[in-house]
């Protein structure tokens, strides 16, 4: 072998990408499955057309998806965290532009545990008054912070320059955090926290996505 000249340059474009199987729910919501053995892991991910575009006033999106699990019927937030670490299990809620997301990490053997939670998370949180204060207080004091930062400051502007008054140039100032009260949050849940797509990844037992076609 000819160390002194250069491997020959080799394009390959032969590989295939999964097929999902996809289940229509309703005309506006569908089920998209990528099954798997690869791990033991299962990732459900709920998406909702709930993200800053659709919010009546700065900050409520993100407000309401983060207080999703802070308390639904017979579970408080401490009880709600403490059945996902019991099961191994992550909750990650954000907000972006346009959608929502609730997303469920679990192993597969945990799955029937942990999905009455995960559909009592989605459907009936109680947004309760004593969380939305300690989130409101969280959340001013790292406002606080990020208005030092160059960076943060010169996002903002930058984006009011580019989108002006439409809802993708808003950001979320004190007074807008002070404006936020549950009843706004349950409001807004009800109007648009309505499932759109359904994206589970991992082997799902076949009663686990029975249960999860009738719950959705």
């Amino acid at each position: 072998m000819d160390r002194t000249l250069q491997p020959p340059f080799l394009k390959s474009l032969d590989f295939n990408l999964p097929v999902p199987e996809r289940t229509p729910i309703t005309d506006f919501c569908e089920i998209v499955y990528f099954p798997s053995d690869l791990s033991e892991a299962i990732k459900i991910e709920f998406i909702f057309k709930a993200g800053q575009y659709f919010e009546p006033n700065p900050g409520v999106a993100h407000f309401c998806t983060q207080l999703l699990s802070k308390g639904v019927p017979g579970k408080d937030a401490n009880e709600i965290a403490n059945q996902l670490d019991y099961y191994g299990a992550h909750l990650n809620l954000s907000t972006g532009p346009d959608f929502s997301s609730i997303t469920l990490f679990a192993l597969k053997k945990n799955i029937k545990h942990l999905l009455p939670l995960l559909f009592s998370i989605v459907r009936e949180p109680l947004f309760p008054e004593t969380e939305l204060i300690k989130f409101k207080q969280i959340f001013s004091e790292n406002l606080k912070v990020n208005l030092e930062k160059n960076a943060y400051i010169a996002h903002n502007q930058i984006s009011k320059m580019i989108f002006g008054n439409h809802p993708y140039g808003n950001s979320i100032s004190s007074e807008d955090v002070n404006q936020i009260e549950a009843s706004l949050l349950k409001s807004f849940f009800k109007s648009h926290f309505h499932p759109y797509k359904v994206f589970i990844v991992g082997a799902l037992e076949k009663r686990d996505f029975e249960f999860l076609l009738e719950s959705v």
